[in-house]
């Protein structure tokens, strides 16, 4: 058993964060998003939300917020990973105002012999919580080349 297969089914410290609407109109202008609900409150009320609503994927801005114990101590040579795609689910709308909690936790590892060698697959999933629900979740695959070590190697 190798030290990251160690690490599934743990979780990294929380982080909070509050959705702002400033950040989610620079968000939405970087993105090119368009619909007034992103910018304009009135509208956003209009549709029965509570403020302007985030545009998808704005919670990967809330990386900046994040300290480096809210992040897996998964120890990776940065020089052999390759990200391997993510996928967001949106459970409930986010809207500027909303105090977030990020939790990040190792779902899996996968290793095993690939055309270029030994390599291992870690899926890594947050969830943004609202007052205890998760409105958001990101999973994405983190990939390492090259052997892992061996816990007590």
């Amino acid at each position: 058993m190798s030290r990251l297969t160690e690490l599934v089914g743990t979780a990294a410290q929380p982080f909070r964060f509050v959705v702002e609407e400033g950040k989610v109109a620079e968000f939405a202008r970087a993105v090119q998003a368009t619909d007034p609900l992103f910018r304009d409150a009135a509208a956003a009320a209009d549709a029965g939300l509570s403020g302007v609503l985030a545009p998808p994927t704005f919670s990967t801005a809330s990386a900046h917020w994040a300290g480096p114990e809210s992040s897996p101590a998964l120890g990776l040579d940065l020089k052999r990973v390759l990200a391997g795609g993510g996928e967001w689910e949106y459970l409930a709308p986010v809207v500027a105002g909303d105090e977030l909690e990020a939790v990040t936790s190792v779902e899996s590892v996968v290793e095993k012999q690939g055309s270029r060698g030994p390599m291992a697959v870690i899926r890594v999933r947050t969830d943004f919580s609202r007052d205890g629900e998760v409105v958001q979740r990101y999973t994405s695959n983190i990939i390492q080349f090259g052997a892992v070590d061996e816990v007590g190697a």
